[in-house]
């Protein structure tokens, strides 16, 4: 699980870098809400999936 943790926080970082590269201040905006988003599903699934255990 430490793996798959560490594989997603890589690809944030990547994403949020490779978009703050980019001109545009709405897209990163929007970048940032939509990592947001995906994080607090990502957390939502962890702690369901620590309940079950």
């Amino acid at each position: 699980m430490e793996f798959y943790n560490f594989i997603f926080e890589l690809i944030a970082w990547a994403v949020v870098i490779l978009l703050l590269s980019l001109p545009g201040l709405w897209f990163t905006v929007f970048a940032f809400s939509l990592l947001g988003h995906l994080s607090q599903i990502v957390f939502r699934k962890t702690s369901l999936r620590v309940e079950r255990e």
